[in-house]
């Protein structure tokens, strides 16, 4: 019998091979992503090679578990697409239609197989996978693989609560490998305050806590294995190079458990860089010792300061762009005046008229105010600041490009941005969701939730629905404690 492969490609690219089947997951090999903000780390493998090799199996299935450019990558996509006339595109079926309606934008009318929450899926004969959806605002799936009776379970990062997990533990078989993120990919590193320096209280947690939060997910599935994933990045922009420091990379990962895993008795903790794999019969890793030299020997800091001077032709070129970049307000007026137009009167009570963007270019500043009472995005020349104003500082090359494809979903993931605020004012929380929602086609606007598809899919994923009502309502419960005190 033919054994079976987990290879690790990328950032959040995770291959199964056997002998005549291929499947992989959110494809990002080829450059960056975000704005040149994003890049592999370490790099993937030549996706040549790999394009190669995978046009001549039987089959190619390419799963994506979500929207966001790190895992639905356009130009690799394309790649596969061109090369590969054997592949197949698998995606979750989620509520909104944001996900089909761009993959469609991708491949044409090529075949896509939506598959539904907790829904499973025969590749070949020995290869089945099921799909499991977890994420409010913008949809995501946790990917449980099955080969050969082998069970590894691809929760990339999705941050599934307590019963939505039980459900999911309950349907599947217990995960031999559990691969999952363990890194910040958010946009709190990029609050201020509303004066512009870093706040006092420090927003986002620590790289210590992003490993511990990642053991205790991984253990809460029962996993043998626990494979640090979805994290292999490093920022190269000259924009977002700094917060490489706050980067909790894999081999880190595992530098820590090894401090801690008495604490997780009966899961072991298995580094797999990009290049390598894992023979699934019999547990055996092939590792690429070079590669693994240069990580453990070289200062991180120099690694990528060498990194970024390799690719900076690139990096230069994005640099050109970006000054010659002007701003438009005319794309600005009309992206923000939808999400006005489309928000419920709650929100735009709440956020009110302290809602600025601070768009700057080469020679130039401006500042918006979208103003959610009066219903208007328009330039102002002056920014009162006062406690509950949020001032969103974002270069013209980027929010130009938000507001053209409706993507401020990759702007806060992306890190290009500066979140100036007062340490308790939640407007930029709500404004983000409400933006997410409206462009995927969410809960906003409320029209959206009395379709049949939006609510056929919610009432198969209840239990979500009572995990977001306990945390708030736990939420709610710690402040009241909080202010008590």
């Amino acid at each position: 019998m033919s054994s079976s492969e987990l290879h690790i490609h990328g950032h959040s690219c995770l291959e199964i091979r056997t002998e005549k089947t291929t499947l992989i997951c959110d494809p990002w090999l080829a450059g960056s992503t975000y704005w040149r903000s994003w890049w592999n780390f370490p790099k993937s493998p030549d996706l040549d090679t790999l394009l190669d090799l995978w046009s001549e199996k039987d089959n190619l299935f390419v799963y994506i578990t979500h929207l966001h450019w790190d895992h639905f990558h356009g130009p690799t996509i394309r790649k596969i697409l061109k090369r590969c006339k054997n592949s197949n595109f698998i995606i979750p079926k989620t509520p909104e239609l944001r996900l089909i309606n761009d993959l469609k934008g991708v491949i044409g009318k090529k075949f896509i197989n939506e598959i539904g929450h907790t829904k499973s899926l025969e590749l070949e004969k020995g290869l089945s996978i099921s799909s499991f959806q977890f994420g409010p605002f913008i949809g995501d799936s946790i990917l449980s693989i099955n080969s050969k009776g082998i069970n590894i379970l691809n929760m990339n990062d999705a941050k599934i609560m307590k019963l939505s997990l039980a459900h999911l533990l309950s349907i599947i078989e217990k995960p031999n490998y559990v691969l999952r993120s363990h890194s910040s990919a958010n946009c709190r590193c990029c609050f201020r305050d509303l004066d512009g320096n870093l706040p006092k209280i420090y927003a986002d947690k620590t790289r210590l806590d992003y490993s511990k939060e990642f053991f205790d997910a991984c253990y809460a599935t029962g996993a043998d294995t626990a494979i640090p994933f979805a994290s292999n990045m490093a920022c190269l922009h000259k924009e977002t190079y700094q917060y490489n420091s706050i980067l909790n990379f894999s081999d880190y990962v595992e530098k820590d458990f090894k401090k801690v895993k008495s604490i997780y008795k009966g899961m072991d903790c298995k580094l797999i860089l990009p290049s390598e794999k894992l023979i699934l019969e019999t547990n055996t890793q092939v590792k690429n010792k070079n590669l693994r030299e240069i990580i453990k020997n070289q200062p991180r800091d120099l690694y990528l300061r060498k990194y970024q001077n390799q690719i900076s032709n690139i990096l230069n070129k994005q640099y050109e762009l970006e000054d010659a970049e002007k701003i438009s307000e005319k794309l600005i007026i009309k992206y923000f005046s939808k999400i006005i137009n489309q928000s419920p009167f709650f929100i735009r009570s709440y956020l009110s008229n302290k809602i600025y963007l601070e768009v700057y270019s080469k020679n130039k500043t401006r500042y918006f105010n979208i103003d959610f009472t009066k219903r208007n995005v328009k330039e102002v020349f002056d920014v009162f600041l006062e406690k509950n104003v949020l001032i969103i500082k974002v270069h013209a090359f980027v929010i130009n490009d938000v507001c053209k494809k409706s993507h401020w979903n990759s702007l806060g993931v992306s890190k290009r941005l500066i979140v100036c605020k007062s340490p308790h004012n939640k407007r930029f929380l709500v404004f983000n969701i409400l933006c997410n929602s409206i462009e995927c086609g969410g809960f906003f606007p409320l029209k959206n939730i009395f379709n049949y598809r939006f609510i056929s899919i919610w009432l198969a994923r209840f239990r979500e629905i009572l995990d977001l009502a306990i945390f708030f309502f736990l939420g709610i419960l710690k402040k009241k404690s909080t202010d008590e005190i």
